[in-house]
């Protein structure tokens, strides 16, 4: 199957919309072209690595251009992926193949054969006016895109979380792959100014375009305890499924952790997490603070790392949001609604 997918990744934009879709991608078994425009962070290179082919667009092309353009380049495809907040239904129109649109905002009208907004709290109904009649509706973290190292190393983790006993040991700090507003920084410099657990270690995961790099190696020096920064690593199963806590963003890595049981302090750090974030908080998968919120993040981190029964009760939460296993469900979903596609097209 040949598939064209059009998202775009950069310094202040972040990484997220690419990561899922090659997810997806990597499930689907497909050959793919990226379709992404030419800015600061695009993660061309990260995209060709994974063994997929790139189309750069010029920026600042209005929908209709940026649609023409990208129509001309389908090829054999016989799937549009759109994951893209400035593109809706003008774009996808324009689109002679099925689109498949990602989303986590219902906020704006689409013209799909498949929607995917992965994002805990969503519901079907909350698409309702926004897509075609017939538009098949995949909504929550049941559908969550994750990598399959994720499910297969989820019975471990759970099993290791309720044999935990004791203070916090291993906390992983992962705002994102850019975090352009360095809320790592922020964080390890509250945790510097802490009566940390004894023996406890700070891991910190950033990208490789993330533009805080130095500061956060400054602000892990000033740490009073063990602590390391990876810059892009592929090992975020493993780091999760060995750590107690995670402090991290509200984004797509929050389907990760709760697919491992990982407790999580969340930092808000955009304006679309806001809504995700309250999710989590109100599952009792995480504890919820504001970005530069000084005072809110040193009493949360003051109980959850010296109490391991509320880091318990989180665990058990963030696991019943997800099972690591939606990149097979939505998989399954399009390539039956193409078969179905192509049935009444022969017919």
């Amino acid at each position: 199957m040949q598939v064209l997918v059009r998202a775009d990744a950069g310094r202040e934009l972040g990484t997220g919309h690419i990561m899922r879709c090659l997810t997806l991608l990597d499930a689907l078994g497909a050959k793919a072209l990226f379709v992404c425009t030419r800015m600061d962070g695009h993660l061309g290179d990260l995209v060709v690595d994974s063994g997929y082919r790139v189309h750069l667009l010029d920026v600042g092309l209005t929908q209709e251009q940026d649609a023409a353009q990208t129509a001309v380049l389908l090829g054999d495809s016989a799937l549009v992926i759109v994951d893209h907040y400035l593109l809706d239904a003008t774009w996808e129109a324009a689109m002679p193949v099925p689109v498949m649109a990602i989303d986590d905002l219902a906020n704006r009208v689409h013209d799909c054969a498949i929607l995917l907004d992965q994002n805990l709290g969503r519901k079907d109904t909350d698409y309702d006016g926004l897509v075609p009649g017939d538009c098949l509706r995949l909504t929550g973290p049941h559908y969550a895109l994750l990598r399959p190292e994720f499910a297969a190393a989820r019975a471990d983790a759970l099993a290791a979380r309720t044999a935990r006993t004791g203070a916090v040991q291993n906390v992983l700090v992962v705002m994102g792959g850019t975090d352009a507003p360095d809320a790592t920084g922020w964080v390890i410099a509250q945790l510097a100014q802490m009566d940390l657990p004894a023996g406890m270690t700070v891991t910190t995961v950033l990208g490789t375009t993330a533009p805080h790099l130095g500061a956060v190696r400054t602000a892990l020096a000033a740490l009073p305890c063990e602590s390391e920064l990876l810059v892009g690593t592929n090992r975020m199963a493993d780091l999760m499924g060995h750590s107690d806590l995670a402090i991290g963003a509200a984004g797509s890595t929050s389907w990760e952790r709760c697919a491992l049981g990982l407790p999580t302090v969340i930092v808000v750090i955009a304006d679309n997490q806001i809504d995700g974030a309250a999710a989590l908080a109100a599952s009792g998968a995480a504890r919820q603070v504001a970005l530069r919120d000084t005072a809110g993040l040193k009493t949360v981190l003051d109980d959850v790392l010296l109490n391991s029964d509320s880091c318990r009760a989180m665990a058990h939460a963030a696991a019943a949001v997800a099972d690591g296993k939606g990149a097979a469900r939505v998989t399954g979903t399009i390539v039956s609604c193409l078969k179905t596609k192509r049935a009444h097209a022969e017919n």
